[in-house]
């Protein structure tokens, strides 16, 4: 499920650290959208760029979005496995 139409959204357990710069440098463009596949408890799986298509995550920038503890997305008051999408842009 996308983590935006649970009744309750996944959100960072903590402060968010910082992104390697890299991962909006490579890209080429001034935004750059990984998508992270969260398990019922929150937990972090895989992370993906769905923006722009051309370019992937090094193991570094990956294991840094991996990091990250959510909080579980919640359907009728069930944790549910989710997608959330987060979006790095160049100011």
């Amino acid at each position: 499920m996308i983590g935006e139409t649970a009744d309750v959204e996944p959100k960072p357990v903590e402060k968010l650290p910082h992104f390697p710069r890299s991962i909006w440098m490579r890209s080429g463009s001034s935004l750059t959208c990984v998508v992270v596949v969260l398990d019922e408890t929150g937990r972090p799986q895989e992370a993906i760029v769905s923006y722009p298509s051309r370019m992937g995550l090094t193991e570094q920038e990956k294991q840094v979005i991996l990091s990250v503890q959510w909080t579980p997305a919640q359907v009728g008051g069930q944790v549910r496995p989710s997608l959330v999408s987060m979006d790095f842009e160049v100011r």
